[in-house]
């Protein structure tokens, strides 16, 4: 759950927006590893959010570029949890 500076810096450099992507089953399995690694059952319905296109700030700079980077991590947990919700689905 944290975005890296790479998606930040291939925005500024390419001009492109950021689009969101969450996805959430309404059943599945939830691996013991590192990362709770999750596999959705046979057959379960799986809730994708889409978000709205994000600008990236094309200025460059190591305290600008970690503020966008938090800025579009806050956009994407927001989508996630909200697509989680939609799903009903609990780790």
């Amino acid at each position: 759950y944290e975005l890296k500076m790479g998606v930040i810096a291939l925005a500024q450099m390419t001009g492109a927006p950021v689009i969101p992507l969450s996805w959430a089953p309404a059943r599945a399995w939830t691996l013991r590893s590192w990362d709770r690694f999750i596999i959705p059952k046979p057959f379960t319905k799986v809730t994708v959010g889409v978000g709205e296109p994000v600008e990236v700030v094309r200025q460059k700079g190591s305290e600008l570029q970690e503020a966008e980077r938090e800025r579009v991590q806050n956009i994407l947990r927001e989508l996630t949890e909200r697509t989680e919700r939609e799903a009903d689905f609990a780790q």
